[in-house]
C-alpha cells in the first residue's frame, strides 16, 4: 500500500517516559491483566496450551529465557531456529507427539471441546 501522490506516510512521534515504573509495578500490572485469562494449567485450554507438569514448564521457562530475543520470523539470521521448527514439524508430521493428552476424559464426562479437562 502506498500512500496518495503528494503525500508521504507519517509514523506519529512517541515521547518515552524519562524513567519508569518500578518492577514490582509492572509484574503487578502484568499479573492483573490475566485474571480473565483461561486456566490452561487446570487443563480447560484445550488446543491452546498443555500443562505437562512443573519440570516441563520450568525447562520450557529456561529455554525461553536463553531464546527470547532471537527472532523465528527470520531463520536465515538465526538458522539454529530454523532447525529446531524443521524438527518440530517433521515429529508433528510423523505423529511422534507426546500421547500423554490424547483420549482424555473431562470429570463430568464428556469428550472434546474447550472446557475438557487433560488429566
Amino acid at each position: 500500500m502506498t500512500p496518495r501522490p503528494g503525500r508521504t506516510w507519517k509514523t506519529p512521534a512517541v515521547a518515552l517516559p524519562s524513567s519508569g515504573l518500578p518492577r514490582e509495578q509492572v509484574l503487578a500490572d502484568l499479573d492483573a491483566l490475566r485474571t480473565r485469562d483461561v486456566r490452561w494449567k487446570e487443563g480447560y485450554s484445550f488446543t491452546l496450551a498443555y500443562f505437562a507438569g512443573d519440570e516441563v514448564h520450568d525447562l520450557a521457562e529456561h529455554v525461553y529465557g536463553q531464546w527470547m530475543s532471537e527472532n523465528a520470523l527470520n531463520t536465515d539470521a538465526f538458522p539454529s531456529l530454523r532447525r529446531i521448527q524443521r524438527v518440530a514439524a517433521r515429529r508433528a508430521r510423523r505423529g511422534r507427539v507426546h500421547d500423554h493428552w490424547r483420549h482424555r476424559v473431562d470429570p463430568d464426562g464428556g469428550q472434546g471441546g474447550t472446557r475438557t479437562r487433560q488429566g
